[in-house]
Order: structure tokens, then sequence, then C-alpha cells
């Protein structure tokens, strides 16, 4: 991405977020950037509030309810004791639409910058998913794998795939459908709540009452589906020694009671293939085309009208 873009999309979403957060009576004397990938997130001080603003993959994604089910679900989720970053009380928390963009304000916590724990970034997973269980909002079904889906049709609709080949993404999305059709589909007995994006980047290990606490955060992909989609997110997490957590045997070891392995492999692939499809649109986006978002926008909106998804 070009530094002028990168900079022009930055400096929008510390306007959104100072702007919404005046009108809701908080002063915001400074905006520090947190981080800046498929979002913007932001620390507002002096009130500590963190800011998450719809960055770059906001302009491609049909998926325009994930802010909302996001804050349902987390607010939830913290209500019930979950280890999760929480919706803020200090304002309402969103998602507030501002100059296009979508803002959600979060409990401004401080990370540690330990190693992460992953055994106890899994036992975290666990107790959130199993809370996840009773929580009122109506989740959709593998809502990250389906927006791959449409993301790539958007992408070789406009010529846009960089280095990707269609005809192998067909045959391997072919492969994936006919796996999860093979348990039931959403209608399948082994679809649980899922976090939907849960590598190990979307976990904070942070300072509380009762000890060092892994708290999960980025809830946008939530969703229903077979827990190896979760596991998957998390086998192909990098861990600090650029390994993948795939091929640690104390991980493997304790998920192998509760996966099918064959049909792990499937959805590794799956998420691989996510990240790929998202790597390409990423790269097509930060270009600097200014015609390319809508272009986009617009065969993914052809995508879905051919697979019946409205």
């Amino acid at each position: 991405m070009s530094i002028k873009r990168h900079d022009k999309l930055i400096a929008q979403a510390r306007h959104a977020a100072c702007e919404v957060a005046c009108a809701h009576g908080l002063p915001v004397e400074s905006a520090e950037l947190v981080s800046f990938a498929s979002n913007v997130i932001l620390r507002l001080q002096p009130i500590n509030v963190v800011a998450r603003v719809s960055g770059g993959a906001a302009l491609v994604r049909s998926n325009t309810e994930g802010p909302k089910h996001e804050v349902e679900v987390c607010g939830f989720l913290a209500d019930a004791g979950a280890p999760v970053v929480a919706p803020s009380k200090l304002l309402d928390p969103g998602p507030h639409e501002f100059d296009g963009l979508s803002v959600t304000f979060w409990e401004g916590l401080t990370s540690r910058e330990l190693p992460l724990p992953e055994m106890a970034a899994l036992d975290s997973l666990r107790r959130c998913c199993a809370a996840l269980s009773s929580c009122p909002t109506a989740l959709p079904y593998m809502r990250g794998y389906h927006e791959t889906r449409h993301v790539f049709h958007g992408l070789w609709q406009n010529n846009r795939l960089d280095s990707i080949d269609p005809g192998k993404v067909v045959r391997r999305l072919a492969v994936i459908d006919e796996a999860l059709e093979a348990i039931g589909g959403a209608s399948s007995p082994r679809n649980v709540p899922l976090h939907g994006d849960a590598h190990l980047g979307n976990v904070i290990v942070t300072e509380q009452s009762s000890g060092l606490t892994c708290l999960w955060l980025d809830w946008d992909d939530v969703c229903v589906g077979p827990i190896e989609w979760d596991y998957a997110c998390m086998a192909v997490s990098p861990r600090a020694d650029e390994a993948l957590l795939r091929n640690d045997v104390v991980f493997m070891t304790a998920i192998e009671d509760e996966i099918d392995p064959d049909f792990l492999d499937v959805m590794i692939d799956a998420r691989i293939l996510q990240r790929e499809v998202w790597d390409a649109a990423l790269k097509m986006l930060y270009r600097g085309d200014a015609a390319m978002p809508g272009l986009l926008r617009r065969g993914i909106g052809l995508a879905r009208r051919k697979l019946g998804l409205g």
C-alpha cells in the first residue's frame, strides 16, 4: 500500500473515532494508533477507550452485520464472565456510522508483552464458545468461509486474482463444500458457536486480579459451524518461532478427542484459502486504484445473486 493511502485511511479513522466520541460527551486529546490491518485500532486518551474503525476490508466485505453482531456477542460474553475484551461502558459501544465508516468502542485494556500461552488461549476459546451457546443473538453459518467465496468471485469477476489460479480455487472450494455438506451443512448436529477467526493474533494477554488472562477479541466473524473451523484458524496461526501451531504435538493432542482429523485437514485448507484470497483482495485495494473497491463490491453482489444469496 502506498504511504499516502495508508496515512489517509488512518486519518479518516482517527477523525471518525474522535468525532463520535466527542458527540457522546467524551473529550479526546489523542488517538494513538495501536494497529492497522483489516481495521484501524486506536486508543483514545485520556479516556482510555479503544476504538475499532472499519478499514480496507470493509470496502469489499458483504458482511455488514459483523460489527453489530460483534458488539452484541461480546457484551453477552462479558456479562457471562467469559474471557473477552468487553464493549466500552463509558459510551454507547456502537456500531456508529460516520462518513461511511463503522466505529465501535471497547474497554481500554493494556496487554502484556509476554509469550502467548497457547494452551491457555485454547482454554479461553473453549470457555467463550461454551458461554456463547446460550447467547440469544442469531448467528450465521460459517460466515468467514462464505465471505471468502464472495470475495473470490468478486476478484475473479474483475480480473484481480493476482497470482491465484481460479481453476484451482474452484476445485478446492468444491472439495470443502462437499465435506461440509457430508456432515449436514448448515443443519449439521455438529455445528456449535464459533469465534470464526480464532487465530492467535486475536488474543491478548492482560493482567487481572486473578493473574494473567488470555482474552479473545475481533468477533465480527462470529458464527456457527463445526469446531474444526475454529481449530483450523488456530492451527495455521504462526507462533513466535514462526512454526505453525498445526505442527505442535501438545496442541493437536489437546483437541484430538473433539475433532475428525480428516475433516480438520479440509478446514485447514479452507483457512489457508481464506488467507490467500484476502491477501489478494487487500493487495488490490491498497494499490491506490480508486475505482476498484466499487467494482469489486459489484462483482461480489453479482456473485451473491448467482449463488442465490441475495
